[in-house]
């Protein structure tokens, strides 16, 4: 038995033609003008990974390697097939879609949307905050309206090919991008995921083949307006600052929120003390020192509040 293995293994060594793999390898670090391999090397330029990645290109044997314009405009182009992907992951009037995404999705009668949009609010100065000339999405919903109780989709990240100094004329054969999903009341977030998955699925074109992760996700919460956690909220938050509170909808990505009040069987209250200028997440990310002892005189008030309801 055993000798019949040995058999198998050198047939099997014979037909893809390891026998002289060191002299392959040798073969191509040579006309890649590769270091030693005694060489220590710790660290690769872009351009020595570049002929590794090549080298390992050709020690497969490939039967055809896209490196320079002559193949340009004819291989499919893997970054502009992901980048049209994406694109039609809106539509023009700024929905999503996804089918089946928006079927769940809480609708709320005019009062409520009157009420909502009745809030303190100059859209000039909020796009100042942000540095931005224009707030864009779906039609036919105010600002407040579009982060409060409208889903959204964003891409997060996208990348692929040669991004190093210079210039290369290397087709990728891969691209990559990061989708966020920001879900309102009722929708489920493993359900959407999936939505999203196969609707990406539908629109790979057949020179590609797509891999999908789903990274982390979690339920919506909402927080009621009546009860007792509320109203003590309310009245911490007027007692301390000496204005009355605004309730408002706003969108985040706090999972530990709605799973926390599922467990307990009880309201999950958020207390603020951010501002929208505080550039949360990104590098300037700062907050405003003055609101660190009010913040905390805001919560041994809401315990005070809470107790004596």
């Amino acid at each position: 038995e055993t000798a019949d293995e040995m058999t198998n293994l050198q047939d099997e060594i014979e037909a893809k033609g390891l026998w002289d793999l060191d002299s392959q390898v040798d073969q191509a670090m040579d006309a890649l003008n590769c270091p030693p391999d005694e060489a220590d090397v710790t660290k690769l330029s872009g351009g020595e990974q570049q002929m590794l990645a090549v080298a390992r290109i050709l020690r497969t044997g490939a039967d055809i390697l896209l490196l320079d314009e002559i193949s340009e405009g004819l291989a499919p182009v893997i970054v502009q097939a992901l980048a049209r992907m994406i694109t039609q992951l809106h539509d023009e009037q700024g929905r999503i879609t996804i089918p089946g995404f928006y079927d769940t999705v809480r609708v709320y009668d005019a009062a409520t949307r009157k009420a909502m949009n009745a809030i303190p609010y100059d859209e000039e100065s909020y796009k100042k905050e942000l540095d931005l000339k224009a707030l864009k999405g779906e039609e036919g919903y105010t600002t407040i309206e579009r982060v409060g109780i409208r889903p959204c989709l964003d891409v997060n990240g996208i990348w692929g090919g040669y991004t190093g100094e210079g210039a290369k004329t290397v087709l990728p054969s891969k691209a990559h991008a990061k989708i966020s999903m920001r879900l309102v009341p009722d929708q489920d977030y493993k359900i959407a995921t999936k939505q999203l998955m196969d609707h990406l699925q539908s629109l790979t074109p057949p020179t590609m083949r797509i891999e999908m992760r789903d990274l982390h996700g979690g339920p919506w919460g909402l927080t009621p307006m009546q009860g007792r956690a509320f109203h003590a909220a309310q009245q911490a938050f007027e007692h301390v600052w000496n204005k009355a509170p605004v309730p408002v909808f706003d969108g985040g990505s706090i999972p530990i929120v709605s799973v926390m009040g599922k467990a307990l069987g009880v309201d999950v209250v958020l207390l603020g003390f951010g501002l929208h200028s505080d550039a949360i997440h990104s590098p300037n990310e700062h907050f405003t020192v003055s609101h660190i002892p009010k913040g905390i005189a805001t919560v041994l008030e809401f315990y005070k509040q809470f107790a004596a309801a």
